[in-house]
């Protein structure tokens, strides 16, 4: 918060897009692999499987286990990548409230 990346009034708010890639992304990627590894049917290792969410290179042996997956687990992973990569940045950057004008003066 001193470094005026994230802001907590009057919700979390991401100010700084290389925060969010920096200290948040490896965190929820981290998380997502934990969910991910129990559905992903032995395609990906966990060192992979992190390094792919986390947007990593990966390695050519991966990538070809990537291309002999089953339909379902590669949509998991594209979700997961959507999700961390795209809609959870957006979403944690949006002030929601202040944006509709639903704070009075008062909430701030």
């Amino acid at each position: 918060l001193r470094e005026h990346k994230l802001q907590s009034t009057p919700h979390l708010i991401v100010l700084a897009a290389d925060f969010y890639v920096q200290e948040m992304l490896p965190h929820l990627a981290d998380w997502a692999a934990i969910f991910l590894a129990e559905h992903l049917e032995g395609v990906l290792g966990d060192t992979d499987l992190r390094k792919f969410l986390r947007g990593q290179k990966l390695e050519a042996r991966t990538k070809q286990s990537l291309r002999g997956a089953p339909g379902f687990v590669l949509k998991l992973l594209n979700l997961a990548l959507t999700w961390l990569h795209s809609l959870l940045p957006y979403v944690l950057s949006k002030v929601h409230r202040v944006a509709y004008g639903l704070l009075t003066g008062a909430d701030l």
